[in-house]
């Protein structure tokens, strides 16, 4: 399938790509997400997940956010090293 980029407006140059992975990195912190699937544009580099993978890789970074929001509770840094409480 080939069709209209929605960030540059390119014509055709949709491409759909299948069972990529993808690094996510939020504060320090990253993960893999396996076997993602949907389309790139040629022109630009936009992306647009199918539903399935867009679903797992927005769990996955949501898990991220949540374990960096965990290690500040606890008073520790994402590194495993104990920093000042205040």
């Amino acid at each position: 399938m080939t069709g209209k980029c929605a960030n540059c407006e390119s014509r055709k140059s949709m491409r759909h790509f299948t069972n990529e992975n993808f690094t996510i990195t939020c504060a320090g912190l990253t993960t893999e997400v396996e076997g993602l699937s949907g389309w790139r544009c040629d022109a630009c580099g936009e992306m647009k997940f199918d539903a399935d993978s867009a679903r797992r890789y927005a769990a996955a970074g949501d898990a991220l956010v949540l374990r960096e929001r965990q290690s500040k509770k606890l008073g520790t840094s994402i590194t495993g090293l104990d920093s000042p409480r205040t």
